[in-house]
């Protein structure tokens, strides 16, 4: 009997133990046999805008780029920059003079050369058609043909002198331009003056180097051809006192007369 309440006492906590094994942990049935929450009543208010950003302050306009400054105002040259522009003027009608004075030779040459061509031509013509030695006609025409050729030379030495004078107007430009960069450096408020007066000496030195280098080619050919000439002429000389009928060839020596006549 006592055995029998011994067992009967424990089967409540055998019982009990077995509930408790039994039982889902907390939170599993629970969480999958709840009742779905309900959805809330109302949308969470949406952020308010953020607050507009501010204007971008004025900025200040950039600088002008130094090529669209305006040039100050030219006052009145110093008495130095008037100088410089005065012998700059005196440069350029120098160039103007020395050019119209080739002008002028040029035209004189024309004039003699077309004198001395005509009478060596007539003279050549002559001798072929049949002449008298030292016939006094030709003997005329040969010394008017001197004449002629000693003009050519004349003509030629006076373009000497031009380019004589144009090697000198070339130094002065130099030195003119020279002058007008210490200007710049030493007096600024004449800048436009100088400006203009170094534009002008450039322009004219490069005029004067240009007529220059012409003016010595031609009398470098003209001289060449005066002295080949003045042999054609000796030739004819020979052919006019022997009575030839054309010049003798060259290299032929020159008579006595025709040698002290040169």
């Amino acid at each position: 009997m006592r055995r029998v309440s011994w067992v009967l006492a424990a089967v409540p906590a055998v019982m009990l133990q077995s509930a408790v094994l039994a039982a889902p942990p907390p939170g599993d049935d629970d969480d999958d046999n709840a009742p779905p929450a309900a959805a809330p009543s109302a949308r969470p208010a949406a952020p308010a805008p953020a607050p507009p950003a501010p204007a971008p302050l004025p900025q200040p306009p950039p600088p002008p780029s130094p090529a669209a400054l305006p040039l100050p105002a030219a006052g009145p040259a110093s008495p130095e920059t008037a100088t410089l522009a005065a012998d700059a003027d005196r440069l350029h009608d120098n160039l103007a003079r020395q050019e119209q004075a080739v002008a002028t030779l040029h035209a004189e040459r024309g004039t003699e050369a077309a004198a001395y061509y005509g009478l060596t031509g007539e003279i050549g013509r002559r001798l072929a058609t049949g002449a008298a030695p030292a016939d006094p006609d030709l003997t005329a025409k040969l010394a008017q043909a001197h004449t002629a050729l000693d003009r050519l030379g004349s003509n030629t030495a006076q373009l000497g002198a031009v380019s004589k004078q144009l090697t000198e107007d070339a130094a002065t430009a130099l030195r003119l331009a020279g002058l007008v960069q210490q200007r710049l450096a030493t007096q600024p408020a004449d800048q436009a003056a100088l400006d203009g007066v170094d534009a002008k000496i450039a322009a004219t030195q490069a005029e004067i180097d240009r007529k220059l280098r012409e003016l010595l080619a031609e009398i470098a050919r003209e001289q060449r051809s005066r002295g080949a000439e003045t042999a054609n002429l000796g030739r004819l000389e020979q052919a006019v006192a022997a009575g030839l009928p054309e010049p003798p060839a060259a290299g032929t020596a020159i008579p006595p007369k025709a040698a002290s006549d040169e």
